[in-house]
Protein backbone atom coordinates (compact mmCIF):
# COMPACT_ATOMS: atom_id res chain seq x y z
CA UNK A 1 0.00 0.00 0.00
CA UNK A 2 2.58 2.49 0.76
CA UNK A 3 4.34 1.77 -2.79
CA UNK A 4 1.43 2.98 -4.34
CA UNK A 5 0.98 6.05 -2.30
CA UNK A 6 4.80 6.73 -2.94
CA UNK A 7 4.05 6.33 -6.51
CA UNK A 8 0.87 8.62 -6.99
CA UNK A 9 2.68 11.57 -4.48
CA UNK A 10 5.60 11.43 -6.90
CA UNK A 11 3.64 11.84 -9.95
CA UNK A 12 1.60 14.35 -8.28
CA UNK A 13 4.53 16.17 -7.44
CA UNK A 14 6.07 15.46 -10.73
CA UNK A 15 3.21 17.22 -12.59
CA UNK A 16 3.33 19.99 -9.83
CA UNK A 17 6.59 20.69 -10.85
CA UNK A 18 6.04 21.34 -14.34
CA UNK A 19 2.97 23.26 -14.73
CA UNK A 20 5.05 25.42 -12.13
CA UNK A 21 7.89 25.70 -14.85
CA UNK A 22 5.24 25.90 -17.85
CA UNK A 23 5.58 29.85 -19.27
CA UNK A 24 2.60 31.34 -19.94
CA UNK A 25 1.64 30.30 -23.50
CA UNK A 26 -0.03 33.89 -24.01
CA UNK A 27 3.42 35.43 -24.65
CA UNK A 28 2.88 34.03 -28.49
CA UNK A 29 -0.82 35.49 -29.01
CA UNK A 30 -0.07 38.42 -31.47
CA UNK A 31 1.88 35.70 -33.15
CA UNK A 32 -0.85 33.52 -33.34
CA UNK A 33 -3.54 35.91 -33.83
CA UNK A 34 -1.55 37.02 -37.12
CA UNK A 35 -1.91 33.23 -38.24
CA UNK A 36 -5.28 33.06 -37.42
CA UNK A 37 -6.16 36.03 -39.57
CA UNK A 38 -3.68 34.44 -43.13
CA UNK A 39 -5.90 33.89 -45.66
CA UNK A 40 -5.15 29.91 -46.99
CA UNK A 41 -5.43 29.75 -50.66
CA UNK A 42 -7.02 26.58 -50.19
CA UNK A 43 -7.28 23.48 -48.05
CA UNK A 44 -6.98 20.84 -50.56
CA UNK A 45 -4.00 18.43 -49.47
CA UNK A 46 -2.65 21.11 -46.78
CA UNK A 47 0.50 20.46 -45.12
CA UNK A 48 1.11 22.53 -42.02
CA UNK A 49 4.50 22.94 -40.60
CA UNK A 50 5.07 23.77 -37.15
CA UNK A 51 7.13 23.97 -34.19
CA UNK A 52 9.81 26.43 -32.54
CA UNK A 53 12.15 29.15 -34.46
CA UNK A 54 13.46 26.59 -36.31
CA UNK A 55 10.49 26.23 -38.58
CA UNK A 56 9.65 30.08 -37.55
CA UNK A 57 12.61 30.92 -39.20
CA UNK A 58 12.36 28.85 -42.30
CA UNK A 59 11.04 31.24 -44.40
CA UNK A 60 11.29 29.06 -47.47
CA UNK A 61 9.65 26.31 -46.99
CA UNK A 62 7.04 26.39 -49.59
CA UNK A 63 9.28 27.14 -52.55
CA UNK A 64 11.35 24.29 -51.25
CA UNK A 65 8.16 21.50 -51.59
CA UNK A 66 6.54 23.57 -54.74
CA UNK A 67 4.27 20.68 -55.98
CA UNK A 68 2.51 21.04 -52.24
CA UNK A 69 -0.19 23.43 -50.39
CA UNK A 70 2.47 24.50 -47.30
CA UNK A 71 1.85 26.39 -44.43
CA UNK A 72 4.67 27.75 -41.83
CA UNK A 73 3.00 28.03 -38.41
CA UNK A 74 6.03 27.96 -36.75
CA UNK A 75 6.10 30.51 -33.77
CA UNK A 76 8.78 31.77 -31.81
CA UNK A 77 10.93 29.60 -29.17
CA UNK A 78 7.87 27.83 -28.29
CA UNK A 79 7.72 24.39 -26.39
CA UNK A 80 5.21 21.21 -27.01
CA UNK A 81 3.07 22.71 -24.40
CA UNK A 82 2.76 25.94 -26.40
CA UNK A 83 1.89 24.31 -29.52
CA UNK A 84 -0.92 22.27 -27.46
CA UNK A 85 -2.22 25.05 -26.19
CA UNK A 86 -2.88 26.65 -29.76
CA UNK A 87 -3.60 23.82 -31.52
CA UNK A 88 -7.02 24.24 -32.17
CA UNK A 89 -6.27 27.70 -33.46
CA UNK A 90 -3.34 27.20 -35.86
CA UNK A 91 -3.52 23.57 -36.83
CA UNK A 92 -6.70 21.92 -36.63
CA UNK A 93 -9.55 24.47 -38.02
CA UNK A 94 -7.15 24.88 -41.26
CA UNK A 95 -8.33 20.81 -41.73
CA UNK A 96 -4.18 19.95 -42.83
CA UNK A 97 -4.08 16.16 -44.16
CA UNK A 98 -0.91 15.93 -42.63
CA UNK A 99 1.56 18.41 -39.83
Amino acid sequence: MQRIIKFFLTILITHCVFQLMAQDPLRFSKDIEEMKSEKLKSTDGLIIFTGSSSIRMWKDVAERFPDYNIVNRGFGGSQMSDLLYFLDDIVIRSKPCQV
